[in-house]
């Protein structure tokens, strides 16, 4: 009989106890329900603005490390321009293919291509390529702007020009402008500006 009473006792504690533990996992589970309409909706709110600041803050340190490599392949001399558009003096712009227009520069050579590749071309791509020496190399920075500058004189057996390239101050975006010495021909080119060691654009043969 004094067993029984204190397994009875010990099965009536061991029950307290697993109540006790439930209650207060309820307690916590209403709590946390109770909050849900209040809080959640200010918590997800705070999460995503969060995330958001960190995609912004990894796309600036991004484009940063882009400028950056632009910056040191115009002071190099070791560039390419790819151009996706080419605009004339009007603004009309037609888009173009990236691989196959743009303006490189390597050492104290610098090659120019307009290509078309659903046109018969000079250059067996569509187009033409020109290419010279290059002279009167500057890099000037606009410290109001942010622009970074360059201008050459480029002149070779068909080509004589002044080339002008403005790398925006953010990412690696540029304009280019080529002109020639004696005519009011002028080629313009929008692209993203690379060292010459990531650009994919080919280079198509050089007649004269």
């Amino acid at each position: 009989m004094k067993n029984l009473s204190k397994n009875i006792n010990l099965a009536f504690a061991s029950l307290c106890l697993i109540l006790c533990c439930s209650l207060s996992s309820y307690a916590q589970d209403s709590t946390s329900t109770s909050l849900t309409k209040q809080e959640l909706k200010a918590q997800k709110k705070a999460e995503k603005k969060a995330n958001k600041e960190k995609k912004k803050a990894a796309k600036l340190a991004e484009e940063q490390a882009e400028h950056d490599k632009a910056v040191t392949a115009l002071v190099t001399k070791s560039f390419t321009l790819q151009a996706n558009q080419a605009y004339d003096r009007r603004g009309q712009t037609i888009n173009v293919d990236a691989s196959l227009n743009f303006v490189r520069v390597e050492g104290d050579r610098a090659v120019v291509q307009l290509a078309f590749p659903q046109l018969v071309g000079f250059n067996g791509v569509g187009g033409v390529t020109v290419d010279g020496n290059i002279t009167n190399y500057e890099i000037k920075k606009n410290e109001k702007t942010g622009t970074t500058s360059v201008t050459f004189h480029v002149q070779g057996p068909t080509m004589m020009a002044n080339v002008t390239i403005d790398l925006e101050k953010d990412g690696n975006w540029a304009n280019s402008s080529v002109e020639g010495d004696f005519s009011a021909a002028e080629l313009n080119f929008r692209g993203v500006l690379v060292p010459n060691f990531d650009s994919d654009s080919y280079e198509g043969t050089t007649r004269y």
